[in-house]
C-alpha cells in the first residue's frame, strides 16, 4: 500500500455550549488539521468530553 509522509499543523479551539449543556459537565473542542508537503489537504473534527460531578475522594 502506498504511503505519504509529511508535516501537519493542528489548531484546537474551545467551542461554546448552551447553558444547559454547560451545566451538565459537557465540553466541546473544534479541531482543524492542515497537511503540508506531498499531501496538501485539510481536515476538520470535533472532540467531545464529559466531567462527572462526583469528586474523587483522593483529589
Amino acid at each position: 500500500m502506498p504511503a505519504i509522509a509529511g508535516a501537519f499543523d493542528v489548531t484546537i479551539a474551545p467551542e461554546t455550549l448552551s447553558d444547559t449543556a454547560a451545566q451538565s459537565g459537557l465540553g466541546r473542542l473544534s479541531l482543524a488539521k492542515r497537511y503540508h508537503g506531498a499531501l496538501d489537504a485539510s481536515a476538520q473534527g470535533e472532540m467531545l468530553s464529559v466531567r462527572p460531578e462526583v469528586r474523587h475522594p483522593c483529589g
